[in-house]
């Protein structure tokens, strides 16, 4: 079986419920001496932080793909009037899209 590729999206929900289990789960662990306060705010620190990167990786990616789309567009409104301009505007376009699709 292929392993799937998740969405941004699909991984942050999950590190929400993981995050909500946590929370649910370590003041027991804690209370029967099972872990430490500094561990279990150590570990919900973890997970929060992986949301905010995702989420910080997907405004960026987002912004990215805004921007090449842009500049294909620019691309071709330049290409009325100066087409080497036109081209090097498509092809920083083009290697732009390749690299967030790299990304994906």
């Amino acid at each position: 079986m292929a392993e799937r590729t998740f969405s941004n999206d699909e991984l942050v929900k999950c590190l929400q419920r993981e995050l909500a289990m946590r929370e649910r789960v370590y003041p027991r662990l804690i209370a029967t001496s099972r872990m430490t306060r500094q561990k279990a705010d150590e570990e919900i620190a973890m997970i929060r932080q992986a949301v905010q990167a995702l989420r910080s990786a997907q405004r960026i990616a987002e912004a990215s793909s805004r921007l090449a789309f842009t500049l294909e567009r620019e691309a071709e409104l330049i290409a009325r009037y100066d087409k080497a301009a036109a081209h090097s505007i498509q092809t920083r376009a083009k290697r732009l899209r390749e690299a967030l699709e790299a990304q994906a």
